[in-house]
């Protein structure tokens, strides 16, 4: 492993706790410097395209709980080129009723101004307690 894929990956690893840590505490403007201008989100229920409608659609109604913590576990990264890289990454999230729900990240990261961004993630849900602030009908359908 080279220097510029070491100094990568721990840039990368940054930017994922960054999206976490903005988005539990409510950060919106730093929250959206984790993504590219065309960046995609995909999670159950939902399908944004581009920084702007992602961030207004994770930032709109009341669909954050009083309490959130989003916890990053496993996780791979792998370069796919000078500038891009893909990953794969376990998360569980905490809310004032414990674990609420967990699952995957799937990324694709782009580096661009020297700055590295998510391009897309997909979310796949694992698992989600009765009790779920995010999920109050249950199981969201993948």
């Amino acid at each position: 492993m080279q220097i510029d894929e070491v100094i990568a990956r721990v840039e990368i690893s940054a930017l994922m706790s960054l999206y976490n840590t903005a988005g539990d505490s409510g950060r919106r403007e730093e929250f959206s410097t984790v993504f590219t201008d065309d960046a995609v989100l995909e999670a159950p229920g939902i399908n944004y395209t581009g920084k702007d409608a992602i961030v207004d659609g994770l930032f709109s109604g009341e669909a954050m709980a009083r309490f959130v913590r989003h916890h990053l576990g496993t996780s791979t990264i792998a370069m796919t080129g000078p500038d891009t890289a893909r990953g794969r990454t376990y998360f569980q999230v905490i809310t004032e009723i414990g674990l609420d729900h967990s699952g995957v990240y799937t990324d694709r990261f782009r580096r661009e101004d020297d700055t590295w961004n998510i391009a897309h993630r997909k979310v796949s849900i694992d698992y989600v307690s009765g009790d779920s602030r995010f999920f109050p009908h249950g199981r969201p359908v993948r």
